[in-house]
């Protein structure tokens, strides 16, 4: 059984982003410690997201979905994402064989693009060109909504992280 403990968790609350990682490897064993994982992360989400909406950025390297849990985890990913992201809100970065396999699942089971990506930075990248997307739009179509700004906070120690998530 896998420790839910082991995630950690950066939000940045003027991105609204999320970010997921590990201190260790999580690798649910079968469908009902994915689930287990699965609800963990939607708590976590709508703990930093709250009603509103925001974006998700997944480190695929420490969370590990095996082939045989995919379309089930697949699945919740597209609820989840229907429920609190915005469109196109998730990047998933790491882990060659977890990217495949996510990228296959999502092709067969929901079709559309993962957004899937080598590296944390071209990650990242991808959601802020999100982030930049909508707030032009907002600004044209008069829909701004202001935001206190703030330093990003990690739920792991509780204190704010001066760097980005």
């Amino acid at each position: 059984m896998f420790d839910p403990k082991e995630l950690i968790v950066k939000f940045d609350p003027e991105t609204r982003i999320v970010h997921l990682t590990a201190r260790t490897p999580i690798r649910p064993a079968d469908l009902n410690e994915g689930l287990i994982l699965a609800r963990r992360i939607e708590a976590i989400i709508k703990r930093f997201l709250g009603d509103g909406r925001g974006y998700l950025l997944t480190d695929y390297s420490t969370i590990i979905i095996e082939p045989k849990e995919v379309e089930e985890y697949s699945r919740w990913m597209k609820a989840m994402m229907e429920k609190y992201l915005y469109p196109g809100g998730i990047a998933r970065y790491g882990f060659e064989i977890s990217r495949i396999n996510a990228q296959l699942a999502h092709q067969e089971y929901l079709g559309g693009t993962p957004n899937l990506f080598e590296s944390y930075e071209a990650a990242l990248a991808y959601l802020k060109g999100l982030i930049a997307q909508r707030q032009v739009h907002q600004a044209v179509s008069g829909d701004e909504t202001s935001r206190e700004s703030a330093a990003p906070v990690d739920s792991v120690t509780g204190e704010s992280e001066t760097t980005g998530t």
